[in-house]
């Protein structure tokens, strides 16, 4: 150092080493090791995995994959599998139900033609008002009409001849 100027032996801008880059993921051209190939088969196993009701992590591992490839792949056979045993079923119970099985015809009449059951009965004054000011007897005479209506109605629709209540003690009975 035999000159006074102390930055001399430093190296100049131009000089000066460029940091080395690190590249990041694989190498251009280079195959993924680890990419899924769809097939045919894998896909009739991810429908009939779906129309059964196996979970997607399950169904991934039996693929060997993970749940991400799996909904990556096969979105269409996942959604396709569920409607496909829902077509299935209800297919199933309509046929059931036109051979006669009373119970598959209230089933889907219930589910898909709006039927319900009448499962209380609810009983208002005149023009719909409250009948909370209403006696007990008052009550039990207005439910009487019901029920009489109502089993006039039934015996009617079976060819019967209807049959009048009377109280008998704490309870209805007919005569």
């Amino acid at each position: 150092m035999t000159d006074n100027n102390i930055f001399t032996d430093l190296p100049q801008e131009s000089e000066q080493p460029t940091p080395e880059r690190r590249k990041r993921g694989r190498p251009k051209g280079a195959a993924n090791k680890n990419s899924h190939v769809p097939t045919d088969e894998n896909r009739e196993m991810v429908v009939m995995m779906s129309a059964n009701g196996v979970k997607h992590k399950e169904q991934a591992q039996i693929l060997g994959t993970n749940d991400n490839t799996l909904r990556k792949y096969y979105r269409r056979e996942l959604d396709y599998g569920k409607t496909r045993a829902n077509a299935r079923v209800a297919g199933a119970l309509f046929s059931k139900a036109m051979e006669g099985n009373v119970t598959a015809q209230i089933f889907w009449l219930k589910s898909q033609a709006g039927y319900r059951e009448a499962d209380r009965l609810e009983l208002t004054g005149a023009n719909g008002k409250s009948l909370v000011n209403l006696t007990d007897t008052d009550k039990e005479q207005r439910m009487l009409a019901v029920l009489q209506k109502a089993f006039k109605k039934e015996a009617k629709s079976n060819g019967e001849e209807a049959v009048p209540m009377r109280k008998n003690g704490a309870s209805y009975s007919v005569q």
